[in-house]
């Protein structure tokens, strides 16, 4: 297996809960795959949420290229910060 992406639907929003990439298989655009597959899944949700740790930068740039905007952020403990992010 090269990569996941796992999501919740509530109405009309969907919320991705992991996106991940084997290590092994990274830059190879299967990120970008996945969540091509998952927008093109014509299920009417208005609205994707998705968070990542304030840390790991690559996704962060993966999501503002893909037009997901910063909503917020969370801190879950001292070493841990999300960015929440929405389309």
């Amino acid at each position: 297996m090269a990569g996941i992406l796992s999501y919740k639907m509530n109405s009309n929003m969907l919320d991705i809960h992991r996106l991940f990439v084997d290590p092994e298989f990274h830059r190879q655009g299967i990120a970008q795959k996945l969540l091509d597959s998952i927008e093109g899944n014509d299920s009417g949700f208005e609205k994707i949420i998705v968070s990542t740790a304030a840390g790991n930068e690559p996704a962060i740039r993966f999501y503002e290229k893909n037009n997901f905007r910063q909503v917020g952020k969370k801190k879950i403990n001292s070493e841990l910060v999300l960015i929440i992010f929405e389309k």
